[in-house]
């Protein structure tokens, strides 16, 4: 950004005024339908509590810039964004654009009149007293909630103010604001076994909304009351439990890669598999009543427990990763609603999820859990897979457990894959 600011310093008219008046003085060196501009300034307040130091830190800073699209005169269309918001940033991001190679992502933007507006009615950021009295409640109750001995060691929560601009022809406009706020802790068990678990997150679309018992529920969901067992080596095959955070990353992932593709519109899908993007939600992480483009969104149903009912492509769907990058076909705000069933036995359960994709070919699958059988457990494994993305996507057979809104934006309930072939090997 180009000087400090405070959340008083983020207007949404403001900020519509001058990404206007921006875009009309980029229009005076290139045709007005030509060039797309985006903006977006943001004001983080953190706050840290690091148990091992008793220290507390508060940060409060800035981030954003703009990025511009543009359509030349030989069809092609090019893109780049800059740190800065002032006129010389724009100009030098306008003449990088039209210089530049098409980057992948979306080549079409809203050009009929009107400006459409998203802010919340609530846009306070809360002071970090609130927080350094939040974060030392939920810790709190995290360790209190927890079967086994457990050190919340570090803790933080980001919550930030954000004013999105987005301007194209013909008097095309949107303004966004919004207050949203995310925390993580970072957990580790106490004695012999001492170990790290994956981190606890949580976040919610209002500040006042962020629940101190989210972690305490998002440690639930790893069943860590069952007892010990002897630690079990070589493979599972049969059933895989995903956790609602697991869940969160391989819904986004298949929806993300395989609901893009035209030519899977009425591929099939396992009963489990009942996925609806609703950017529309009001009580949703995310979304809104437009995409990154300036187009108007729309709910859709993106797969009802046989087959792919729709791609999200094109108006309405899409999303900027970052304000650094040109927008492309993604979802907004998924809700899954698998049937309901029973939890399997023997299974392994997965807390922890890093998913490898090479578009073509198989998926890598490395799950964090353990192995359940006859109601014990086993110490931490962590599980190797491959599998082809459409044959994952038909052993999606059900929910376990009731749903949680992830921090990014899935609300999901655990998932059933009835059958993944896995390599175990013992390790947190």
């Amino acid at each position: 950004m180009d000087a400090v600011m405070t959340p008083q310093d983020l207007d949404s008219d403001h900020w519509l005024d001058r990404t206007t008046s921006l875009h009309r003085q980029l229009t005076s060196r290139a045709p007005a339908d030509a060039v797309e501009l985006f903006t977006r300034a943001a004001c983080t307040l953190r706050v840290t509590i690091e148990r091992t130091t008793t220290r507390v830190q508060t940060r409060l800073g800035n981030d954003g810039g703009l990025a511009v699209r543009t359509c030349r005169p030989n069809g092609g269309w090019g893109f780049a964004a800059s740190g800065g918001s002032d006129a010389a940033s724009a100009t030098w991001a306008l003449e990088t654009a039209f210089a530049s190679e098409a980057p992948s992502g979306s080549s079409e933007w809203r050009t009929t009149p009107g400006i459409l507006i998203d802010r919340d009615a609530d846009l306070t950021l809360l002071p970090a007293e609130h927080w350094v009295a939040w974060l030392s409640e939920a810790n709190r109750r995290l360790v209190g909630a927890s079967p086994i001995k457990i050190d919340a060691y570090r803790s933080w929560v980001e919550s930030a103010l954000v004013v999105e601009t987005w301007v194209g022809a013909n008097g095309a406009a949107t303004s966004r604001a919004r207050v949203r706020t995310w925390a993580m802790s970072l957990v580790a068990t106490e004695g012999e076994s001492h170990r790290h678990l994956s981190p606890l997150r949580a976040a919610a679309r209002r500040p006042s909304d962020l629940d101190p018992a989210a972690w305490s529920a998002a440690l639930a969901d790893r069943w860590l009351d069952s007892p010990l067992a002897t630690a079990d080596q070589g493979r599972h095959r049969g059933p895989v439990v995903f956790g609602p955070e697991a869940s969160s990353a391989l819904i986004a992932a298949l929806v993300d890669t395989l609901a893009h593709d035209p030519a899977f519109v009425g591929a099939p899908c396992g009963p489990g598999f009942r996925v609806d993007d609703r950017p529309g939600d009001p009580h949703a992480l995310l979304g809104g009543g437009f995409d990154d483009a300036g187009f108007p969104t729309q709910d859709r149903s993106v797969a009802d427990g046989r087959s792919i009912r729709h791609v999200l492509v094109g108006p309405g769907h899409y999303r900027r990763g970052a304000f650094r990058d040109p927008p492309v076909g993604r979802h907004a705000a998924l809700h899954v609603r698998p049937p309901a069933v029973g939890f399997p036995d023997p299974a392994f359960v997965a807390t922890g999820l890093i998913l490898h994709a090479t578009p073509g070919s198989d998926w890598i699958l490395e799950l964090e859990g353990a192995r359940f059988a006859g109601g014990a457990r086993t110490p931490p494994l962590r599980g190797l897979t491959a599998v082809e993305p459409a044959v994952l996507l038909k052993r999606i057979v059900g929910g376990v457990g009731p749903p949680r809104e992830s921090d990014s934006g899935v609300r999901t309930p655990a998932l059933l894959v009835s059958s993944l072939d896995l390599a175990l090997r013992s390790g947190p």
